[in-house]
This record gives structure tokens, C-alpha cells and sequence, in this order.
């Protein structure tokens, strides 16, 4: 789901939502294509084209799976396909990760200080450091308490640790933080 997310909100906007439905939602039947309901609040021009970009784009990432794409907005009219997914869809309902001026500050330090001795070992760190940030959006509570109080922490890799907090309408990144750092600074 975070994939689907991902490049649907890259290519639709932040304020889009992403509903599967279909045989993929049941873990018991094998097979099939992946169904996606993309819900945008404003008009979309040329409609085919963005659904077959999406559909292109997320068989991509999904490692050549078959993806039917079905828009929702304003200016089109409204099938059958388009009940069904909403009824008995699956709502994408992650919270957005932000990121605080600190944290991307602290992000960039750790990539141009490990950068300067191995550019392929920065690269596989900040990814990392990429995929912690995006879990908190489908499990906000999956990281251990942070030591700040109302804060949580994920640990991409041994030596480093994510801090961040979640507000009502945002999961706010906080601090990367390497364990040679003092902090919080006491």
C-alpha cells in the first residue's frame, strides 16, 4: 500500500486518496490484478492519460503487476466500478509525514559526512533512513517511546535513531540522530 501511496500522491497531489478493492483485498484468493480507486476533489484533464500513467507507473513498482486504475472526480461521470470500490474498498488512511528544517538539517549532515568516505554506503543509509520515516504513516505507534516525552523512535540502523511525534493531522519528524550525539542535551 505504501508504494501505491506513494506514487499516487507524487502524481496526483498530497490531498488524494487511495482506496484497493477487489480480489486483492482477501488473503485467501490468489491471483488477479490490483484494483485502485484514486479519489481527487478537483477536475482532472485527460482522464485516460492519468490513469494509464498510473496504471504504467504502479506495475512498475509493483514488480509487473497487472494495476487497474479507476479516477474519481468532479468532472467524470460515475460507474458501477466506482460503487463498488468505495464500498467495499479499502481506504488508504496514513497519517503525512513532515519533516521539521532540524530534522532535514540532521539528515543531510549524517549523508555528507558518510558521503565524503563511501557515496554508496550514504545512499543505502538515507534510504533507510526513508523507509523508517515512512512506517510511522501506516503504524504511527509502531516505534518505541522516545526519550522525550510524546515523542517515538525508530531505529534505521544501529549507530542512528528517528525521533518524531504524532499530531492529529501530521506525523512530524523530529531529529536523525547518531548515537555519538548527546541528545536530548541535558
Amino acid at each position: 500500500m505504501q508504494a501505491i501511496r506513494e506514487v499516487v500522491r507524487r502524481e496526483c497531489g498530497s490531498d488524494t486518496r487511495v482506496r484497493l478493492f477487489g480480489s486483492r483485498l482477501d488473503d485467501t484468493r490468489r491471483g488477479g490484478d490490483v484494483d485502485v480507486l484514486v479519489e481527487i476533489d478537483r477536475p482532472i484533464e485527460r482522464p485516460a492519460l492519468l490513469s494509464a500513467r498510473l496504471s504504467a507507473m504502479l506495475s512498475r513498482r509493483l514488480d509487473g503487476r497487472s494495476v487497474d486504475v479507476v479516477l474519481s472526480a468532479p468532472n467524470l461521470p460515475r460507474r458501477t466500478g466506482h460503487r463498488v470500490a468505495e464500498e467495499k474498498g479499502q481506504l488508504e488512511t496514513g497519517v503525512k509525514v513532515r519533516w521539521t528544517p532540524e530534522a532535514l538539517e540532521d539528515r543531510l549532515q549524517i549523508w555528507d559526512y558518510i558521503a565524503a568516505e563511501d557515496p554508496q554506503a550514504a545512499l543505502r543509509l538515507d534510504q533507510r533512513i526513508a523507509g523508517t520515516v515512512s512506517l510511522p504513516e501506516e503504524h504511527p505507534e509502531m516505534g518505541r517511546p522516545g526519550l522525550i516525552a510524546g515523542t517515538r523512535e525508530r531505529i534505521p540502523h544501529e549507530s542512528d535513531r528517528v525521533v518524531y511525534e504524532i499530531a492529529p493531522s501530521a506525523g512530524w519528524i523530529l531529529a536523525v540522530v547518531h548515537s555519538a550525539r548527546n541528545w536530548p542535551a541535558v
